[in-house]
């Protein structure tokens, strides 16, 4: 298995999405297959009333499976191929230009 986690991308409306990809090789490595996950940030507040000075709320990152960009199914010969088809395709779902440097 292979992880490769994306610098942040700026994108028009919103927080810069951050991005981690898997790849996989099937038991005899001649199949390679990816799974996109996106770093999703939150902040939990206390529904109930707090007479504390302390800051209200903790703040959480979780990694979730991101189905959002038509990546359900990328498969490849090799990892490196998997990865450039899945880079195009959240360049292509993101309309961003991404860096070259994840070869």
């Amino acid at each position: 298995m292979e992880t490769y986690e994306l610098d942040p991308i700026e994108v028009p409306d919103g927080e810069p999405l951050r991005f981690r990809i898997e790849l996989f090789a099937n038991q005899s490595a001649v199949q390679f297959s990816a799974k996109v996950f996106r770093w999703e940030s939150m902040r939990l507040v206390p529904s109930f009333d707090t007479s504390s000075d302390a800051p209200l709320g903790s703040d959480y990152c979780v990694l979730v499976e991101d189905d959002s960009l038509g990546i359900v199914e990328c498969y490849g010969k090799s990892s490196n191929e998997v990865l450039q088809a899945v880079l195009t395709r959240i360049s292509e779902a993101l309309g961003v230009d991404l860096p070259s440097c994840y070869e």
